[in-house]
């Protein structure tokens, strides 16, 4: 059996089954990135929410590490496509005006646009009204020639206990889903289908606390954006992040999650590898990552290799071992990935100190002509911004490491 050297603590960690799986959704990748994107996401609770917890965020970030790209986070809890939420003390068209000024001046070249669950609420009679707002919306949106793209919203789901049966509203919900894909397909916009995707299974399961992605039914908790992430990241086109590197000594190659560079066998086997990508940030009640398997054939069978990172001792086993496949506990990359994570919080605070500032009443408002003098401090906030995003940029590309298998002198 591999031995585990004292310095890496096993644990079992089953990805596969944690994440859900979104259905191809166009012909066209929704979320395709492009360098030098600057991304929008905007609408209500299920958006803004989003900035707390950035899983979403890191993992199209993880997905797409060589593509330069911002995102910025418009969402806000109850909004519609009247801005209604936006108004303040105004009127919705005074949200509405403020949301374009927004817009505007964010230039975006790409806006994903979640509305639909809090108009869902007027039922069948209120659809008309809603394809009229969705119409201005979009018109508006389409003024700042970014692409867009509509999601729908995402169903009810239904919960063990004293929670309300939601079947009626997410009847109501399916209607709107449906009037925003047949919206959609009017005018050659991208549509994903959120409302059977991310709530599975779409309210036709009753689950308990255990395995419930919300708080209530509505509104995903920290395990809902997490276990959603990988599906939202596959949207931009992006692979899954393998978790298999094979080593074949006499070819000289490495295929897998990893690119090699320097490769050199005279006993002890070494190179340099860098991931393709990060993997997926791990769950709120999780402390390491998914581990992964190294195959590395045409290593003496009988003799033990330890295989080292960076210096690190890892894990030991006979070369025949590593030529079988040996699982190591633990991802190298998963502090670089928790910083990432949380470079995109900090990234998302200051945003949202930038455009929602407190007191917003005094520095913009009827009030400001007492504190007014202070409102020239929120533009201040861009330039720390700004150097979140470069930072991000920066974590979200796998380092090198050097992998290096030792041979072992054999047990007197």
């Amino acid at each position: 059996m591999p031995s585990l050297h004292r310095y890496c603590a096993p644990f079992v960690f089953l990805f596969s089954c944690l994440f859900v799986s979104l259905p191809s959704l166009s012909a066209e990748d929704l979320l395709k990135l492009r360098d030098g994107d600057r991304v929008v996401f905007l609408g209500s609770t299920l958006i803004e929410r989003e900035q707390s917890y950035a899983y979403w965020e890191t993992a199209l970030s993880t997905a797409n590490p060589q593509v330069n790209f911002s995102l910025r986070n418009l969402g806000w809890s109850g909004d519609t496509v009247w801005a209604e939420s936006r108004a303040g003390f105004g009127t919705p068209e005074d949200g509405f005006k403020e949301l374009q000024n927004l817009v505007e001046t964010l230039q975006p070249t790409l806006i994903v646009i979640n509305y639909g669950f809090n108009e869902s609420f007027a039922g069948e009679q209120g659809l008309p009204r809603f394809k009229e707002g969705l119409k201005r919306l979009t018109d508006m949106l389409a003024a700042t020639k970014a692409r867009l793209v509509l999601v729908s919203p995402t169903s009810m789901e239904s919960r063990a206990g004293k929670f309300p049966d939601h079947t009626a509203d997410n009847r109501n919900i399916a209607l709107y889903r449906d009037a925003i894909r047949d919206f959609a397909n009017t005018h050659h916009i991208p549509f994903g289908d959120w409302t059977d995707s991310v709530i599975p299974p779409a309210g036709r399961l009753t689950l308990s606390a255990q395995d419930a992605l919300t708080d209530n039914g509505l509104h995903l908790t920290d395990t809902g954006y997490w276990r959603t992430a990988g599906s939202l990241a596959s949207l931009s086109g992006a692979a899954p992040p393998e978790h298999k590197l094979t080593i074949d000594v006499a070819a000289k190659t490495v295929t897998g999650f990893a690119t090699a560079e320097k490769f050199a066998y005279n006993e002890t086997l070494s190179f340099t590898g860098t991931s393709k990508q990060l993997p997926i940030a791990t769950g709120p009640f999780d402390k390491e990552p998914a581990p992964y398997q190294i195959v590395a054939t045409g290593l003496q069978p009988g003799v033990t290799y330890l295989f080292e990172l960076e210096g690190n001792p890892i894990l030991s086993a006979k070369g025949a071992m590593w030529a079988g496949g040996i699982t190591i506990p633990i991802h190298h990359d998963f502090d670089q990935v928790e910083e990432l994570r949380a470079t995109i919080l900090r990234k998302n605070e200051l945003f949202f100190h930038r455009w929602r500032p407190q007191n917003v009443t005094y520095l913009f408002g009827f009030r400001k002509h007492e504190q007014g003098q202070n409102a020239r401090e929120v533009a201040e906030f861009e330039p720390l911004v700004q150097e979140q995003d470069r930072l991000i940029d920066g974590l979200k590309r796998p380092r090198p490491y050097q992998y290096k298998f030792v041979p072992l002198p054999a047990a007197q």
